[in-house]
């Protein structure tokens, strides 16, 4: 049981890892145009970037539950 929350534990941070090194960083100030925009085209996930975080969190800790709620009626 306890390498299996290891080897999840690890996929988790790899991905997380993984997603944080290919995300978008905002270019540096100055490259828009003058009314301080950033410029560039912004993409639409970006403003759901919280509630996507706080529903894989929701996901996971669900998922969790029913693994041990069955893993406790065997």
């Amino acid at each position: 049981m306890k390498n299996i929350l290891l080897k999840r534990f690890w996929s988790v941070v790899f991905i997380f890892l993984a997603v944080l090194s290919y995300a978008q960083t905002p270019p540096p100030p100055g490259e828009g145009n003058e009314s301080g925009d950033t410029g560039g085209i912004s993409q639409p996930i970006d403003s759901y970037t919280t509630l996507l975080l706080m529903i894989g969190v929701l996901l996971i800790f669900t998922i969790a539950y029913t693994r041990i709620k069955q893993m406790k009626k065997i």
